[in-house]
């Protein structure tokens, strides 16, 4: 639960609206980027390569003066995400010959050639910018060459976000409807972004200017009058359709999709330790956690390879005591054990939900008993590491690869994957919004057809919708 926030959850609603805010990355990206000539002799004395980067588009930062033409290297100090750069080109210096980027990733460099057909002169180009897009949207750059072709090119900036950097704000007023998706697997074998859908009417679509793929998106949900952060998202899409506009976002998992990268260490570390000495796929993130699984051994071995940066981070949860991975509303990692969370801590709720803020039971089941878990070092392996429980025929089994495991905590993955699998009972309700709830809070339900009846679950998940003036949030819970 979020204490930060005065809430409280069965006062008289009378307005609910959103606020969404999509902020320009340029900033951020050149701050995480560098920039250098792979020649410097190929560019006139007075040429910095550092203020390529500095945001300014009206002054001179370096002007090719080899007739054999120039490489400008851009080297990216976190994911690019974006849909390519733009080369901001001076009318007072020549159209360049040609353009081509070449896009660096972990297989290779993917190049793409500038279209500069039809234009004679630099004054012709739209804003003076030639803007060349990425080859690959499944993969993101670690970085990318800049090739000029003839002299007398003058370049003022490297443009690393189209998105205008005042940003762009939409109020309650401009926006139709909003709905937002976010959750965690108890049995941690899954890790899922959180996902945001905003509809405008088709009016507002002029005000997003460029691409904003990419682009930083903050969401704000208003209950009378008072805001409260629904969580940050990155622009996956914005298309018009007729007389609406839709906008999808999702937060940084799937950048973390995109990241091909590693992690290997030569021998077990606690995962407390390898998180206060971040390199390769925990580089660049901010994480938390609690005492059980950071006491975790934990040993990557990378046995099958190159893999994202997604997969990295999920197989080191899992190794760490089976925990749950997600990114919540502050962009945080989480590594937390919420089958351990459940066990240990089930009996001491963070939060009631009385009948008042229940408006409906969307579903209410339970899974299949598993009877057997069995811990994997590679796929190709034909015996487990660990194993749990008895397995007859018919009967449900449940198996874990994973390659980043100490051996001293396999028999602890096997047995708490188990529990997981077994904690069964499975429940939504339909409830009014309560922006103190977090993934992992331990959640006293007071069930309908029994006020007097009151029962433990663990929150992992929500859809929240805001439509036709109306805020309601399906809650995602799971119990014994």
């Amino acid at each position: 639960m979020d204490s930060s926030i005065s809430y409280d959850p069965e006062l008289r609603v009378r307005e609910v609206g959103a606020r969404i805010v999509i902020s320009s990355r340029a900033y951020e990206l050149r701050q995480a980027s560098t920039a250098s000539f792979s020649d410097s002799s190929a560019f006139s004395q007075d040429s910095q390569a550092s203020a390529l980067l500095d945001g300014d588009k009206s002054s001179a930062a370096a002007t090719v003066s080899s007739p054999a033409g120039a490489t400008i290297q851009i080297r990216c100090g976190s994911m690019y995400y974006s849909d390519g750069v733009g080369i901001c080109l001076l009318s007072s210096g020549e159209l360049p010959i040609g353009i081509s980027v070449g896009f660096i990733y972990s297989d290779g460099q993917k190049t793409v050639v500038a279209d500069l057909s039809g234009y004679s002169s630099v004054s012709e180009l739209q804003d003076g910018v030639i803007f060349v897009k990425k080859p690959d949207r499944s993969l993101e750059p670690t970085g990318f060459d800049i090739y000029i072709s003839g002299s007398g090119a003058v370049i003022s900036e490297i443009l690393l976000s189209t998105t205008p950097e005042e940003g762009i704000v939409f109020e309650a007023g401009d926006i139709s409807s909003l709905s937002i998706w976010e959750g965690a697997d108890i049995t941690g074998l899954t890790l899922s972004s959180r996902k945001l859908e905003v509809i405008l009417p088709s009016v507002c679509a002029p005000r997003i200017k460029g691409s904003v793929f990419g682009s930083l998106v903050s969401a704000w949900i208003s209950v009378n009058g008072s805001y409260y952060h629904a969580g940050d998202f990155y622009v996956d899409s914005f298309s018009n359709e007729g007389s609406i506009s839709r906008l999808k976002a999702s937060d940084q998992v799937t950048r973390m999709a995109r990241y091909e990268t590693g992690l290997y260490v030569n021998s077990p570390v606690s995962l407390s330790l390898l998180l206060e000495n971040p390199t390769g796929a925990v580089a660049g993130l901010s994480f938390m956690s609690n005492s059980y699984s950071l006491g975790a051994l934990v040993q990557p071995r990378m046995l099958e390879g190159i893999d994202t940066q997604k997969r990295c981070v999920l197989k080191l949860a899992q190794a760490a005591r089976l925990s749950s991975c997600w990114v919540d509303r502050k962009g945080r990692v989480n590594i937390i054990s919420l089958v351990n969370r459940f066990l240990t801590e089930g009996s001491t709720a963070s939060l009631t939900v009385t009948h008042n803020q229940i408006t409906g039971i969307v579903s209410d089941s339970y899974t299949p008993a598993y009877t057997m878990a069995r811990l994997y070092e590679k796929s190709t392996s034909s015996s487990a590491l660990s194993a749990s429980g008895v397995y007859r025929p018919g009967e449900y089994a449940q198996s874990l690869i994973n390659d980043f495991t100490a051996s001293s905590e396999n028999k602890t993955i096997s047995d708490n994957l188990l529990l997981g699998m077994n904690l069964r009972h499975r429940l939504k309700i339909e409830t009014r919004f309560d922006p103190r709830l977090e993934i992992g809070d331990i959640i006293e339900l007071e069930r309908l057809e029994d006020r007097s009846r009151h029962e433990s679950f663990i929150f992992v998940g929500q859809s929240i919708v805001l439509k036709d003036g109306r805020l309601s949030s399906v809650i995602e819970l799971v119990g014994e």
